[in-house]
Protein backbone atom coordinates (compact mmCIF):
# COMPACT_ATOMS: atom_id res chain seq x y z
CA UNK A 1 0.00 0.00 0.00
CA UNK A 2 1.11 3.64 -0.95
CA UNK A 3 1.81 6.18 1.82
CA UNK A 4 0.40 9.66 1.57
CA UNK A 5 4.34 10.76 0.99
CA UNK A 6 4.81 8.23 -1.81
CA UNK A 7 1.03 9.21 -3.55
CA UNK A 8 2.38 12.53 -3.63
CA UNK A 9 5.54 12.01 -5.15
CA UNK A 10 3.58 9.88 -7.70
CA UNK A 11 1.90 13.02 -8.74
CA UNK A 12 4.53 15.16 -8.87
CA UNK A 13 6.13 12.75 -11.26
CA UNK A 14 2.92 12.48 -13.17
CA UNK A 15 2.77 15.73 -13.45
CA UNK A 16 6.09 16.42 -14.50
CA UNK A 17 5.49 13.85 -17.17
CA UNK A 18 2.35 15.81 -18.37
CA UNK A 19 4.50 19.30 -18.52
CA UNK A 20 7.23 17.63 -20.03
CA UNK A 21 4.91 16.63 -22.73
CA UNK A 22 3.13 19.55 -22.82
CA UNK A 23 6.15 21.38 -23.47
CA UNK A 24 7.39 19.28 -26.28
CA UNK A 25 4.18 19.83 -28.04
CA UNK A 26 2.68 23.40 -27.39
CA UNK A 27 4.65 26.63 -27.48
CA UNK A 28 5.00 26.92 -23.43
CA UNK A 29 7.10 29.58 -21.99
CA UNK A 30 7.34 30.04 -17.89
CA UNK A 31 7.39 33.37 -15.93
CA UNK A 32 8.07 34.75 -12.43
CA UNK A 33 4.98 36.32 -11.14
CA UNK A 34 6.60 39.54 -11.72
CA UNK A 35 7.00 38.40 -15.37
CA UNK A 36 10.76 37.52 -15.45
CA UNK A 37 11.19 34.95 -18.41
CA UNK A 38 12.49 31.58 -16.58
CA UNK A 39 12.39 29.26 -19.39
CA UNK A 40 10.31 28.54 -22.74
CA UNK A 41 9.85 25.26 -25.01
CA UNK A 42 11.58 24.64 -28.00
CA UNK A 43 8.06 25.05 -29.80
CA UNK A 44 8.11 28.65 -28.17
CA UNK A 45 11.52 29.57 -29.28
CA UNK A 46 10.75 28.55 -33.03
CA UNK A 47 7.52 30.38 -33.04
CA UNK A 48 8.88 33.42 -31.46
CA UNK A 49 12.13 33.28 -33.29
CA UNK A 50 14.43 33.83 -30.41
CA UNK A 51 16.96 31.35 -28.69
CA UNK A 52 16.80 30.92 -25.54
CA UNK A 53 19.97 33.09 -24.28
CA UNK A 54 18.13 35.96 -26.11
CA UNK A 55 15.19 36.03 -23.62
CA UNK A 56 15.69 34.29 -20.56
CA UNK A 57 15.93 36.92 -17.98
CA UNK A 58 13.96 39.52 -19.53
CA UNK A 59 10.64 40.55 -19.32
CA UNK A 60 7.45 39.28 -21.15
CA UNK A 61 7.45 43.17 -22.64
CA UNK A 62 9.73 42.32 -24.59
CA UNK A 63 6.74 40.15 -26.92
CA UNK A 64 4.37 42.83 -26.61
CA UNK A 65 3.69 46.48 -28.37
CA UNK A 66 4.87 50.02 -26.60
CA UNK A 67 1.28 51.06 -26.44
CA UNK A 68 0.39 47.41 -24.46
CA UNK A 69 3.60 47.82 -22.16
CA UNK A 70 2.90 51.32 -21.06
CA UNK A 71 -1.16 50.82 -20.41
CA UNK A 72 -2.49 50.58 -17.15
CA UNK A 73 -3.80 47.41 -18.48
CA UNK A 74 -0.86 45.59 -18.94
CA UNK A 75 0.42 46.52 -15.55
CA UNK A 76 -2.74 45.47 -14.24
CA UNK A 77 -2.91 42.03 -16.02
CA UNK A 78 0.76 41.05 -14.26
CA UNK A 79 -0.60 42.63 -10.88
CA UNK A 80 -3.90 40.19 -11.18
CA UNK A 81 -1.32 37.04 -12.35
CA UNK A 82 0.63 37.08 -9.72
CA UNK A 83 -2.68 37.14 -7.69
CA UNK A 84 -3.78 34.14 -9.04
CA UNK A 85 -6.17 35.10 -11.81
CA UNK A 86 -5.78 33.17 -15.13
CA UNK A 87 -6.36 34.50 -18.23
CA UNK A 88 -7.06 32.85 -21.82
CA UNK A 89 -7.87 34.70 -25.09
CA UNK A 90 -5.99 35.80 -28.08
CA UNK A 91 -3.14 37.77 -28.32
CA UNK A 92 -1.13 40.29 -30.84
CA UNK A 93 2.75 39.88 -29.63
CA UNK A 94 6.15 40.47 -31.57
CA UNK A 95 8.73 38.08 -32.68
CA UNK A 96 12.19 38.62 -33.11
CA UNK A 97 12.51 41.49 -35.76
CA UNK A 98 8.81 43.02 -34.84
CA UNK A 99 7.54 40.16 -36.37
CA UNK A 100 3.41 40.12 -35.23
CA UNK A 101 2.50 36.89 -34.26
CA UNK A 102 -1.10 35.96 -33.06
CA UNK A 103 -1.50 33.19 -30.24
CA UNK A 104 -4.61 31.90 -28.58
CA UNK A 105 -2.86 31.45 -25.07
CA UNK A 106 -3.54 30.64 -21.50
CA UNK A 107 -1.41 32.11 -18.63
CA UNK A 108 -1.75 29.90 -15.39
CA UNK A 109 -0.51 31.13 -12.20
CA UNK A 110 0.86 28.12 -10.85
CA UNK A 111 0.90 28.28 -6.49
CA UNK A 112 2.91 26.27 -3.67
CA UNK A 113 1.39 24.68 -0.70
CA UNK A 114 0.91 28.16 1.45
CA UNK A 115 -1.09 29.72 -1.68
CA UNK A 116 1.62 32.14 -2.70
CA UNK A 117 2.23 32.05 -6.65
CA UNK A 118 5.71 31.05 -7.30
CA UNK A 119 5.20 30.80 -11.46
CA UNK A 120 3.67 31.87 -14.09
CA UNK A 121 2.94 29.17 -16.91
CA UNK A 122 1.75 30.06 -20.78
CA UNK A 123 0.61 27.65 -23.28
CA UNK A 124 -0.06 29.01 -26.34
CA UNK A 125 -0.84 28.02 -30.51
CA UNK A 126 0.58 30.49 -33.22
CA UNK A 127 -3.29 31.27 -35.19
CA UNK A 128 -1.58 33.98 -37.06
CA UNK A 129 -2.34 32.01 -40.07
CA UNK A 130 -6.06 31.78 -39.19
CA UNK A 131 -5.99 35.43 -38.38
CA UNK A 132 -4.72 36.38 -41.36
CA UNK A 133 -6.90 34.34 -42.97
CA UNK A 134 -9.96 35.66 -41.94
CA UNK A 135 -8.86 39.48 -42.17
CA UNK A 136 -8.42 38.72 -45.58
CA UNK A 137 -11.93 37.13 -45.56
CA UNK A 138 -13.26 40.16 -43.92
CA UNK A 139 -11.36 42.88 -46.10
CA UNK A 140 -12.91 40.87 -49.04
CA UNK A 141 -16.39 40.90 -47.62
CA UNK A 142 -15.90 44.99 -47.28
CA UNK A 143 -14.88 45.27 -50.87
CA UNK A 144 -17.94 43.45 -52.06
CA UNK A 145 -20.20 45.25 -49.58
CA UNK A 146 -18.65 48.54 -50.89
CA UNK A 147 -18.44 48.02 -54.57
CA UNK A 148 -22.33 46.05 -54.64
CA UNK A 149 -25.42 46.43 -53.91
CA UNK A 150 -26.52 43.88 -51.29
CA UNK A 151 -29.41 42.54 -49.51
CA UNK A 152 -29.92 39.57 -46.54
CA UNK A 153 -33.52 37.88 -46.35
CA UNK A 154 -34.40 34.95 -44.28
CA UNK A 155 -35.81 32.19 -45.87
CA UNK A 156 -39.19 33.52 -46.42
CA UNK A 157 -38.22 36.24 -47.73
CA UNK A 158 -38.37 38.90 -45.19
CA UNK A 159 -35.49 41.49 -45.84
CA UNK A 160 -33.00 41.50 -42.31
CA UNK A 161 -30.09 43.97 -43.95
CA UNK A 162 -29.34 45.83 -46.67
CA UNK A 163 -26.36 47.73 -47.40
CA UNK A 164 -26.38 51.52 -48.80
CA UNK A 165 -25.50 50.79 -51.76
CA UNK A 166 -29.22 48.93 -52.08
CA UNK A 167 -30.88 51.44 -50.51
CA UNK A 168 -29.49 54.12 -52.91
CA UNK A 169 -29.98 51.35 -55.85
CA UNK A 170 -33.79 51.17 -55.27
CA UNK A 171 -34.41 55.20 -53.58
CA UNK A 172 -36.00 53.48 -50.16
CA UNK A 173 -34.74 54.21 -46.67
CA UNK A 174 -33.45 51.57 -44.67
CA UNK A 175 -35.95 51.30 -42.36
CA UNK A 176 -38.27 51.35 -45.04
CA UNK A 177 -37.41 47.73 -46.41
CA UNK A 178 -35.96 46.21 -42.97
CA UNK A 179 -38.75 43.32 -41.97
CA UNK A 180 -40.82 43.79 -45.31
CA UNK A 181 -41.10 40.45 -47.34
CA UNK A 182 -39.22 40.06 -50.78
CA UNK A 183 -42.37 41.13 -53.20
CA UNK A 184 -41.83 44.66 -51.98
CA UNK A 185 -39.07 44.71 -55.01
CA UNK A 186 -41.99 42.98 -57.17
CA UNK A 187 -44.37 43.35 -59.56
CA UNK A 188 -47.59 41.96 -58.48
CA UNK A 189 -48.20 39.77 -61.68
CA UNK A 190 -44.67 38.39 -60.38
CA UNK A 191 -45.21 37.36 -57.05
CA UNK A 192 -48.56 36.27 -57.60
CA UNK A 193 -47.47 33.57 -60.26
CA UNK A 194 -46.56 30.09 -59.54
CA UNK A 195 -42.97 30.60 -60.91
CA UNK A 196 -42.23 33.20 -57.90
CA UNK A 197 -43.58 30.71 -55.34
CA UNK A 198 -41.42 27.96 -56.73
CA UNK A 199 -38.45 30.58 -56.43
CA UNK A 200 -38.53 30.42 -52.98
CA UNK A 201 -39.12 26.99 -52.15
CA UNK A 202 -35.91 26.46 -54.43
CA UNK A 203 -34.13 28.88 -52.17
CA UNK A 204 -34.89 27.46 -48.93
CA UNK A 205 -33.50 23.61 -50.46
CA UNK A 206 -30.26 25.14 -51.17
CA UNK A 207 -30.74 26.12 -54.98
CA UNK A 208 -28.51 29.25 -56.32
CA UNK A 209 -29.92 31.51 -58.60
Amino acid sequence: MFSLKNMFSLNLQRSAISYDAICQNKPVIEFSPEGVINKASPLFLSTMGYRADEIIGHHHRIFCPPSLVSSPEYSQFWQRLARGESFSGKYLRLAKGNRSVWLEASYIPVSDRRGRVIRVIKIAADISERVHSALEQEAVVNAINRSMAIITFNPEGIVLEANENFVNATGYKRDEIIGKHHRLFCAETLYKSDEYRHFWESLNQGEFF
